[in-house]
């Protein structure tokens, strides 16, 4: 039996897109069209499989599934109120409850008092109420309905605009967006691999490699496999400016993988790929200071520490 609880539309269906439009069934606008053109519903973007379950706007020349012009529906994953179909305009931004995705311009579902929204393709999802992925938790993970700002144990972050399972037998809480966060990956940032831990270190205090904040040790983190001490924040590891999407879980690591950036001179002095033209020396300063302003020229991050590579020509760190 379907979950999803789709109101009876109205005896006169209006384009969802331009209120004053009216849709056509499948049978009139067929003949206007050949066989073996395909549709696409503008609501959800998914293609129309059945041609007998879509209507047409002859004004907008747009298609729509039936379940897709009901004005209001009622989902499982939000029990308290039906979510009504409205179009967002340019002007602002919509951030999905479920798949954390922003859009600009483009239909949604939203419930008003509870500044919930979805995305088409979302609220018409029946398989989501539970997740099982042992990558991430032994047991499965519950959708948790109510609107809070949790903690999550995979970002170590609160946000009350994505959606939450839960682990009640281990008190385990993670977003949905955090479920399928990968296993081992390689940044931007660092030459080695990054694999992802969700087990506390009593012992140890982190900066983030990517954003310099504190690490919490109780929370998910990616940290270095070859014991670099390198730990970084869940979100900045999977920056889409840092890190290229891959899952290099089970992957055998390529020579590339373990060239280093510079190359050793000796005696506190390299040739680093950044700077061909000079060798570059380590500057040990008496004092700890570092000027204001001062940025690493390789990964762009300001200097806070002592003890630079400065070239001996060009003053460049």
């Amino acid at each position: 039996m379907d979950s999803l609880d789709h109101s009876s539309p109205p005896t006169t269906i209006l384009c969802p897109r331009r209120r004053s439009h009216r849709l056509s069934p499948f049978g009139s606008a067929l003949k206007e069209f050949s066989s073996s053109i395909t549709f696409s519903c503008y609501v959800c973007h998914r293609k129309i499989k059945h041609l007998t379950d879509f209507f047409w706007c002859h004004k907008c020349t747009l298609a729509y599934h039936k379940k897709c012009v009901e004005p209001e529906i009622k989902v499982p994953y939000h029990p308290k109120h039906p979510l009504q179909l409205l179009f967002r305009s340019p002007k602002s931004t919509l951030h999905c409850h479920c798949c954390g995705e922003n859009t600009h311009e483009g239909f949604y579902y939203s419930c008003s008092i509870c500044d919930f929204d979805l995305l088409p393709g979302c609220a018409i999802s029946l398989n989501i109420l539970s997740i099982k992925y042992p990558k991430r938790h032994d047991h499965t993970l519950t959708y948790f309905p109510r609107i809070n700002s949790l903690t999550c144990d995979v970002c170590a972050l609160s946000d009350d605009k994505c959606f939450i399972y839960v682990c009640y037998q281990c008190d385990f809480v993670v977003h949905k967006t955090c479920i399928y966060l990968p296993t081992t990956i390689r940044i931007s940032r660092h030459d080695h691999r990054l694999s992802f831990t969700l087990i506390p270190h009593p012992n140890k205090n982190w900066s983030c490699g990517v954003c310099r904040q504190r690490v919490d040790k109780n929370y998910g983190r990616y940290s270095c496999v070859k014991d670099c001490d390198y730990v970084v924040h869940s979100k900045c590891a999977t920056r889409k400016d840092l890190w290229d999407g891959r899952e290099l879980e089970g992957e055998p690591e390529t020579k590339y993988e373990d060239i280093k950036a510079f190359k050793d001179i000796g005696d506190g002095v390299i040739e680093h790929l950044s700077h061909p033209n000079h060798n570059m020396r380590l500057d040990k300063k008496e004092s700890d200071k570092v000027a204001d302003g001062k940025r690493c020229q390789a990964c762009i991050l300001p200097i806070y520490e002592p003890l630079p590579l400065q070239n001996s020509l060009c003053s460049e760190d």
